[in-house]
This record gives structure tokens, C-alpha cells and sequence, in this order.
């Protein structure tokens, strides 16, 4: 319900995963993983993460933003709900991408802004 700010990358890992605040991190990732079990690397480029699905909520929801220009932003579980905005703009030639899975339902909620798009001047905020 706040504000997380991260320069290299967010990892929100857990059976059931929420955002309802902003969440930004320009040029890194953001992952919303709603899983049982995390797997983590020391790999300094921070993708050396996997998460496994198994939890039976296993439901990630944004209902908040999330901001990854020039970067990921990714979801997953069980259960997707995007009702909230994601942005992964492409800043300075650095293509930004979005990411929804879900092994059982994915909704988007409407009114909700699932948002890359190409030539941006600049990172986020």
C-alpha cells in the first residue's frame, strides 16, 4: 500500500501476492510471483530467480502500479488479476517487456492499462 522504489530489480515472492501501492524500477525488474517455493542466485544482473507455482491460493493482483521502463515487469501464478497499471516503456533504445502467466486464469480487469510502448525519453520516476 506504498511506495517501493529499487534500481536494480523487486521480487515480491509468495502464496498469495498484492500490490496495491506504486512500485517502480527504472531499467530493473519487477516480479510478482505467487509460488511455494523461490529459488535465488547471486548472479549480480538479479536474473537468477525462479519461482515455483505450487501454492493452492497462488494468486498474484496488482491493483496498484508498477513501472519498469526500459525493463520487465512479470506475474505469475495460479491466479493472475492485473486491475491496477504496469508500464514497461522502452527508454533509450533498452526494449521494456511485460510478462502475465498464469497456469489456471489471467484477468484483466477493465479500465486497467497493461502499457509498452517504444521511444520513451527517458526511465521512470
Amino acid at each position: 500500500m506504498g511506495t517501493i522504489h529499487g534500481a536494480n530489480g523487486i521480487y515480491l515472492l509468495a502464496p498469495r501476492v498484492e500490490n496495491s501501492g506504486v512500485i517502480t524500477s527504472p531499467g530493473g525488474n519487477i516480479v510478482l510471483a505467487a509460488g511455494s517455493t523461490a529459488y535465488l542466485s547471486t548472479r549480480p544482473d538479479g536474473n537468477g530467480l525462479l519461482a515455483e507455482l505450487r501454492a493452492p491460493a497462488g494468486e498474484a493482483l496488482n491493483v496498484g502500479q508498477l513501472t519498469a521502463d526500459g525493463g520487465n515487469v512479470t506475474m505469475a501464478g495460479r491466479v493472475v488479476n492485473q486491475q491496477g497499471l504496469i508500464q514497461a516503456n522502452s527508454v533509450r533504445e533498452k526494449s521494456g517487456k511485460i510478462e502475465l502467466y498464469a497456469t489456471d486464469s489471467l484477468t484483466l480487469k477493465a479500465g486497467s492499462q497493461t502499457l509498452a510502448k517504444g521511444g520513451g525519453e527517458g526511465a521512470s520516476d
